[in-house]
């Protein structure tokens, strides 16, 4: 149902709802349908429902596992939960912690990014373009820009926690990168004079970032080349960043969360490289994904073969520390805080979630036996910031 224009008169106001007060059997209309501006819309705010696990009001402000969940039937409405990370370590009991509901119009969201102070979380949706600000301390969850063509749906948080950054389409084969900042959401292109599709890879300094550059070419385009950069906020200058390397044969580089170490993959193996020596070390495994731990001084790597190896930042002390069973994968994964236990979700061939937790130093896996999964499916997992 769209919002009433202003001149309609009280009088009016008051018969539609004295109608709607004797007609009990109407369904329930969802009021943020076919929202497209910010001006036209009022927070959301939920209703909470049944929930499985009683919902229960934050335990605390340390630092949680936020989980976004998409129920098994309909009603498809995505859940965010949350479970403090001293009880997945064991140190407490766990319950579904539920931050908030998401409205039934806003379903196709794959992640959610936080700020610095754990308070505020944003999410683009894809079914409508739009890019939505979650306020935890009501659960509200509010428009913040409309229209949006996102090409991915990840945003960045820069160091110093001021701003966004992600990529916006601005053709079938060009994209922008462009700084939203972390408190009002507003935008601003950086305008990059490259013609390619650009896309983020990691924040540098608080005022440098990569991003590689994607180029097609003819009618069914056809990648030609890839070319990775810098780009300086301050100079707003784009420098080429090369490791003697063609990117077309090498995988972008993850970078260690303090920035001294690098890791990706050539030919089949993986290798981590010293940032500032550009020494490097070859790891005889082929990675599908690699994870660094928060305090940059191990790397996780889940390869081609559904293992779990653990190194040193150097490359040292390779050791592999779990393997899937072969009728799983692994969806999402996290290091948890102390950096000596990680968080895995896993799937099976018929859409089934677990959640476990997995201790490389004793090679030991835990089932988190959290009874949320029986109804519902993890879309991913996000670490929330303690709350200051």
């Amino acid at each position: 149902m769209s919002t009433k224009p202003r001149s309609v008169s009280i009088l009016v106001i008051f018969i539609f709802l004295l109608a709607a007060c004797l007609r009990p059997e109407m369904e329930a209309v969802d009021h943020t349908a076919n929202v497209k501006s910010p001006a036209a819309t009022m927070p959301f705010t939920p209703t909470i429902p049944p929930f499985t696990g009683t919902p229960i009001p934050a335990k605390s402000d340390g630092e949680e596992v936020t989980i976004l969940l998409r129920p098994r039937s309909a009603p498809a409405q995505l859940r965010l939960v949350g479970l403090d990370a001293a009880c997945l370590l064991g140190k407490g009991s766990c319950s579904e912690d539920l931050i908030s509901i998401f409205p039934a119009n806003v379903r196709q969201v794959q992640k959610i990014d936080w700020t610095k102070d754990g308070k505020r979380a944003v999410f683009w949706s894809q079914e409508s373009e739009n890019i939505y600000a979650l306020d935890t301390a009501s659960g509200d969850i509010n428009l913040l820009k409309a229209n949006i063509s996102k090409v991915r749906p990840a945003f960045y948080l820069s160091p110093d926690g001021s701003r966004f950054i992600f990529e916006v389409g601005t053709s079938s084969r060009e994209s922008d990168i462009v700084s939203m900042n972390a408190d009002s959401g507003e935008m601003e292109p950086f305008h990059i004079s490259l013609a390619c599709m650009k896309f983020v890879s990691a924040w540098l300094t608080t005022h440098s970032f990569l991003f590689w550059c994607e180029t097609y070419s003819g009618s069914k385009a056809r990648l030609e080349k890839i070319n990775v950069y810098t780009y300086d906020l301050y100079k707003q200058t784009v420098q080429s960043f090369e490791i003697g390397r063609d990117w077309m044969k090498t995988s972008i580089p993850v970078f260690s969360p303090d920035g001294q170490a690098m890791a990706f993959s050539a030919a089949g193996m993986t290798i981590i490289r010293n940032s500032s020596t550009t020494r490097e070390q070859v790891l005889d495994i082929a990675p599908e994904s690699m994870l660094w731990s928060t305090d940059s001084t191990r790397l996780a790597i889940y390869t081609q073969n559904k293992d779990i190896f653990v190194a040193d930042v150097d490359g040292q002390n390779l050791t592999k520390v779990y393997a899937l069973p072969d009728s799983q994968i692994l969806t999402d994964w996290l290091w948890l805080p102390g950096n000596e236990d990680m968080f895995l979700v896993t799937s099976d061939e018929n859409g089934n979630t677990s959640m476990d937790i997995l201790s490389p130093r004793n090679h030991a896996v835990t089932p988190s036996e959290l009874p949320v999964l029986d109804t519902y499916v993890v879309v991913s997992l996000s670490d929330r910031p303690a709350r200051k």
